[in-house]
This record gives structure tokens, C-alpha cells and sequence, in this order.
């Protein structure tokens, strides 16, 4: 039997949820393929955790964090076939994540060891538009007439379920500090 795989996945409120909407749907005029998912960032990747485990750990996470402004503020590309709107990094950001991956960072996935700590090659990011080259390079000129940097709020975590891709849980994020506990 293969090992269940789980995605951690931040949510974001629905202004932002409303800016990448807005995005997508001048790409769907213009016929280009986008990605149908919830708008979310990537925070893990994970095999060999049981999903009572993740999911407790997600739940104590958000219990203890609050909601997190993000500056998005480019347009980028992957090598994968994949245009992104990324955010700023800056220490916020990278706190979270780093408190993220307290607990199971030596769990991930082939894919997830992008996200982990250890990689250090996390790139925070919204993927807008996937497929083959000829799709992103038609799409990229209408996203760079559209898009405006802004601030977005992660609002709360989801555990998902990889193949099938299904939503098993999600968190709000819970800390009332609002960004400037300078404690954690």
C-alpha cells in the first residue's frame, strides 16, 4: 500500500481570493488556460505522516498564529511550465514558514523538499497559469497588463489529500495579535 501524501496549503481572505479571480478571469476571456484551484501558497508537501499527526500540528500551528499580510508584487516563471504571481519575502514570511516546519521537515515528498527547510529554495507563490510553453508566453502579456502589486492576508491553513485531490481540514489562524507579536 503507497503512503497517503498531504499538502499544506495557506488560504488567503477573500479581497485577495478576489484580485486572483479578477485575474483569472481576463486569462479565461482571452482563452488561456489558468489553473482552477483555490488560490492558495504552498507550505508543505508530505509522505509517512499519519493524518492524525499533520493534522494536529496544523490545528496547534494556527492556533498560535495570526493572520499574515503578503505583499504580492511579481510576475514569475518556473522551468516546469509554470507562471506564478510571487510575493515579497521578507522576515514575517519567513518566520512563519520556518515555524512552520518546526515539525515534519524531513517528511516530504520528492516535490515537497522544495518547500521544506533544508532546500532552501522556497519560493512563495501563487501558480496562475500551468501548461505548455505556448499557453504561458500567450498569457504572460495579459497578466502584465492586469496585474498590480498588493497586499494579501493569509487567513487560515488547509490539509489536503493528493490523489485524489481532496480537502480534508482547514484552520483559521487564530492569534488576535495581528502581525506584531514580535515574541514568537
Amino acid at each position: 500500500m503507497k503512503n497517503q501524501t498531504f499538502y499544506v496549503l495557506a488560504l488567503f481572505d477573500e479581497k485577495t481570493n478576489q484580485i486572483f479571480t479578477e485575474l483569472t478571469e481576463n486569462l479565461k476571456k482571452n482563452n488561456i488556460d489558468f489553473l482552477e484551484e483555490l488560490p492558495h501558497i504552498t507550505l508543505g508537501g508530505y509522505t509517512e505522516v499519519p493524518e492524525s499527526e499533520i493534522t494536529s500540528w496544523v490545528k496547534e500551528f494556527s492556533e498560535t498564529h495570526c493572520p499574515l499580510k503578503i505583499n504580492f508584487n511579481h510576475i514569475g516563471l518556473f522551468p516546469q511550465s509554470i507562471c506564478f504571481i510571487g510575493s515579497k519575502v521578507n522576515e514575517e514570511l519567513l518566520r512563519f514558514h520556518r515555524e512552520f516546519h518546526a515539525n515534519f521537515d524531513s517528511c516530504f515528498t520528492e516535490i515537497g523538499y522544495n518547500f521544506t527547510l533544508c532546500s532552501e529554495n522556497w519560493v512563495p507563490h501563487m501558480t496562475i497559469i500551468t501548461g505548455n510553453a505556448e499557453n504561458i508566453f500567450k498569457g504572460i502579456p495579459i497578466l502584465f497588463s492586469a496585474f498590480q502589486p498588493f497586499i494579501g492576508t493569509i487567513t487560515e491553513l488547509a490539509i489536503y489529500q493528493f490523489d485524489p485531490f481532496l480537502e480534508l481540514r482547514r484552520f483559521p489562524l487564530k492569534h488576535t495579535d495581528f502581525q506584531t507579536d514580535k515574541k514568537r
